[in-house]
């Protein structure tokens, strides 16, 4: 089973500072408050209690928060791990200062990663009420979140009085010594040393290997032992860690508690081990706070090493980030499915198509490949998208939202599988998650983001793109099933070392040429525990006009539904060798009476309304198909009959048709006309020919400027899909 803990791409590796630490190097990571009202609103917040769940690390025991805040006031030092901009994470943060507050009679010392050792003057003037809080916030910089995220302790420190220590390194040293190293250090005068460490320490190996698997993709790798000491991130940890040392020995008796982010204290490393070589003898509390998309369905495991405790919150809403906030949303992941009936249990492939394609078209390829042997769903892309040959069809993902996008979709996945399996009898240790082109990059994004996921084949993928930017989590043995990606020559090196690096982290994986691998249909067989055959049936080859992604796709339906494993060539003289002539993929306009033949049809083929798609909408609507302007006048008659037959009819009686002749005078502006006086809407319009260019379509769509007001209009670029998928699939 793919797990419920998903991984949260991105924000799961690389909290703000740690993606800051690419342009600390430079200072320019200088965050800006948002303007707009300081004080509250007033308003009330949800209770907190059933926002979070509370897990003993090493045990995986769940605790309740005041229990939580029982075991931390027994200790020194509490470090308080977080993501940053999660609503929830910041109001319990805020009780747990409350809760240490209460416990400890206020004595509390409270140090902020948010804040440098260069703001210390603002915050004293402001805690003491010499100066306001606007003039606060600009001296001190506050991050651009403060409001939203970090207002609430600085105003809960100010009404009980306890010191708030600015633990972080100043802007001065940072910019002096992450450029200069050693020599800026060891030069920096009196006034630029107390905005940073008295004295460096290096981090655990560890950490830095953690570092290196966070920051990849985005440059700044650190290669020597020197440049990792004087690094920015070090320079972060040496100076918190000091800072958290000296509030605790400057205030005995006293918690020391600092908001930090949970990169610098994964594992006790980082800022707590800094702080540990300065005051070995303090005892420490570590916390994860860790956001997630289904609070309900987490299964808190033991030996998870992230913490002492971690603290999930439910996603519910993030603070100030680049420009906007946010609220949490429920969206749909749809799927189409298909279960055999009765018998079971089915194994299960899960489908991601390429994205210039649809669901629909690839289900029933699916089912006619695969027939009654397994159950099959095939995901619809989240994001609809109407291309340029005006079909509708999806995408996955948005470059400003990417990581956002496969967070939500690897969590959707969870849920769909257990769901299918719920209601359906599905052999579990028989699940393949599959996918082609941008589908099969999503397909691996799943399979990487889960620790036990299933069996996963990524077929004809391009290259990474900003998957390769994602954050590897922490090595682990191999545990699940196997990834196998099967890829052209030119993204094979990239994609062999993805999976390598993927490998040392959980997921074992192999690496195939595509011009040497077996068809897809046969990686397909083998995944869902089918034997393969050795030799499959290769019956010759099927032509198709171009290759936009929808041709691609009906000719792999029209190969699906002929049977065997049929070779497509795009366009004339680009044919490799086969066992026959091609058939070329057709409807042809001149042989009225003609039998339709092995890729090809004809005006008998529609006279029932089958292959016709059918306009938008539950409740009917009108199809226009449109004929071009080569056909020959004997042939039109024959696809007017269409229209004075009514065919669409058989189908639904809630639908119509009518034939609009090219270069005629009943062309297709005239027919918008006439349907919108006839108080008709919805329609679909398509041209008759297999599967029509982008260049085509948009030249129809132009032709009937001022003629689509107040219509609802739907387009499809051909009739091969419906052929192919309707009626061929049935005369089969």
């Amino acid at each position: 089973m793919i797990p419920s803990h998903s991984i949260a791409w991105q924000r799961q590796l690389i909290s703000m500072p740690i993606f800051a630490a690419l342009l600390g190097l430079l200072g320019c990571f200088t965050p800006d408050a948002p303007t707009g009202g300081l004080g509250s609103t007033g308003s009330e917040s949800p209770a907190l209690a059933p926002l979070i769940r509370i897990a003993v690390g090493e045990t995986g025991e769940e605790i309740s928060l005041p229990t939580l805040i029982e075991e931390l006031a027994q200790a020194d030092a509490v470090f308080l791990g977080e993501t940053h901009l999660d609503e929830v994470t910041h109001r319990t943060e805020h009780a747990i200062l409350k809760g240490l507050l209460d416990a400890t009679h206020q004595r509390v010392v409270l140090t902020m990663e948010m804040f440098t050792r260069e703001d210390q003057a603002a915050i004293d003037l402001y805690l003491s009420g010499e100066i306001d809080e606007r003039s606060f916030l600009r001296q001190a910089r506050a991050w651009s979140n403060y409001q939203t995220g970090y207002r609430s302790l600085l105003e809960t420190a100010k009404r009980a009085g306890i010191p708030v220590i600015g633990a972080n390194l100043s802007p001065g040293p940072r910019r002096v010594v992450g450029l200069g190293g050693r020599e800026a250090y060891e030069s920096l005068d009196e006034e630029e040393s107390r905005g940073i460490a008295r004295s460096l320490f290096d981090n655990d190996p560890l950490y830095w290997e953690r570092f290196d698997r966070a920051i990849r993709g985005h440059g700044g790798g650190l290669a020597s032992a020197s440049d990792r000491l004087y690094s920015v991130q070090s320079l972060w940890d040496n100076t918190m860690g000091e800072s958290v040392a000296d509030a605790l020995k400057a205030h005995p008796g006293y918690r020391v508690l600092l908001v930090v982010g949970a990169f610098h204290t994964r594992g006790g490393l980082g800022t707590v081990e800094q702080f540990r070589r300065r005051a070995p003898d303090a005892t420490v509390r570590t916390v994860s706070l860790v956001p997630v998309h289904d609070l309900a369905d987490v299964k808190p495991e033991s030996g998870d090493d992230r913490a002492d405790y971690v603290i999930y919150t439910d996603e519910w809403a993030r603070g100030f980030s680049a420009g906007t906030y946010a609220v949490s949303m429920t969206r749909e992941l749809r799927y189409r499915l298909r279960v055999p009936e009765g018998g079971g249990p089915w194994p299960l492939l899960i489908w991601f198509p390429d994205e210039g394609s649809n669901a629909e078209s690839d289900a029933r390829r699916w089912q006619l490949l695969i027939g009654d042997r397994a159950a099959v769903a095939v995901i619809e892309h989240p994001y609809p998208v109407i291309e340029e040959d005006l079909h509708r069809s999806g995408r996955y993902s948005w470059d400003e939202s990417f990581f956002e996008d496969l967070t939500a979709l690897s969590n959707g996945l969870v849920k769909l599988q257990k769901y299918i399996e719920r209601y359906h009898p599905i052999d579990s240790t028989r699940i393949l998650l599959a996918g082609e082109g941008a589908g099969a990059s999503l397909a691996a994004v799943c399979r990487w983001s889960a620790e036990d996921g299933p069996k996963t084949l990524v077929y004809a993928p391009g290259d990474l793109g900003r998957i390769s930017e994602s954050g590897l989590p922490d090595p682990n043995a191999p545990t699940g099933g196997k990834l196998t990606a099967i890829v052209a020559s030119k993204n094979f090196a990239q994609w062999q070392q993805e999976v390598a690096e993927r490998q040392i982290c959980g997921v074992s994986g192999q690496v195939l040429r595509r011009d040497e691998a077996a068809s897809l249909l046969h990686y397909v067989q083998g995944g869902l525990g089918f034997e393969t055959e050795e030799s499959i049936s290769r019956p010759g080859t099927l032509s198709i006009e171009h290759g936009s992604p929808l041709a691609r796709q009906w000719g792999a339906l029209a190969a699906a539904s002929l049977g065997g494993e049929w070779e497509i060539e795009v366009g004339k003289g680009h044919r490799r060798e086969a066992a026959a002539a091609p058939f070329r993929l057709e409807i042809d306009l001149e042989a009225p009476d003609a039998a339709s033949s092995q890729g090809r049809f004809t005006v008998a083929d529609f006279v029932e309304g089958k292959g016709i798609p059918m306009p938008p909408g539950p409740f009917g609507g009108t199809v226009v198909l449109v004929l071009p302007e080569t056909v020959s006048e004997s042939a039109r008659g024959a696809w007017r009959a269409l229209e004075e037959n009514d065919v669409t009819r058989q189908r639904s009686r809630f639908v119509g048709l009518r034939v609009a002749e090219t270069g005629r005078e009943r062309d297709l502006p005239s027919v918008l006309d006439e349907l919108r006086s006839e108080g008709k809407s919805v329609i679909r319009i398509a041209p008759i020919t297999f599967c029509a260019t982008s260049s085509e379509m948009q030249t129809l769509r132009r032709s009937i400027q001022g003629h689509d007001e107040g219509l609802r209009i739907a387009w499809s670029p051909g009739l091969g899909g419906e052929l192919w998928r309707v009626l061929k699939g049935e005369a089969d």
